[in-house]
């Protein structure tokens, strides 16, 4: 509750200075796609431009993060994949903030997790926890870089750059990149 009305703190502390765009609020074409995928070693992604080559980014997690992982072997952990996935998403968005011009466009993220899929499209969740908080972090990210976001289902089949790029950590990165430019050749190299 106090994050909460810290932020509303600050918003409204801003709100003369920082007016809201309507490019903020309603989205237009996406111009920036790409797909996430997240697992229990990391998550990682590919994001597309007509302006630049394509990117490829990846970061695995902590040991801590995957020892608090439900699964069979502990029922009893905190973070469920989903989370992993929303985090993801998250982590597309600001990948892309880092690498592209994003302010007043539309970000298009494919994803193949429904959980984070329905979380991101609401901006919201019936749970303390976990998605709140990540649901917070991407709405001041995505106020503070001046975007708007679209995210679509991906079936997992068709996500598999984006599982490579999450899951291919017996590659270095350098023979990742090798590895796309093979497996998924652009018009630019990745």
């Amino acid at each position: 509750q106090h994050d909460f009305l810290n932020d509303i703190r600050h918003l409204a502390s801003e709100l003369d200075q920082r007016p809201t765009h309507v490019q903020e609020v309603v989205p237009s074409h996406p111009t920036i796609l790409g797909t996430v995928d997240a697992a229990k070693a990391g998550m990682g992604g590919t994001i597309f431009t007509d302006e630049h080559a394509p990117v490829l980014w990846r970061t695995e997690f902590s040991p801590d993060i995957r020892t608090d992982l439900v699964s069979d072997a502990n029922p009893a952990g905190t973070i469920t994949n989903s989370h992993l996935e929303l985090a993801g998403t998250i982590a597309q968005h600001d990948v892309a903030a880092q690498a592209f011009p994003v302010h007043h466009r539309t970000l298009g993220t494919g994803t193949d997790n429904t959980p984070s899929l329905a979380w991101q499209t609401k901006g919201s969740a019936t749970t303390l926890g976990p998605t709140a908080y990540l649901l917070r972090c991407q709405a001041l990210h995505q106020r503070h870089f001046r975007y708007q976001k679209q995210l679509g289902h991906i079936p997992g089949t068709l996500n598999k750059m984006a599982d490579d790029a999450s899951r291919r950590w017996d590659l270095s990165d350098s023979q990742l990149l090798a590895y796309f430019n093979s497996t998924y050749p652009q018009d630019r190299p990745w």
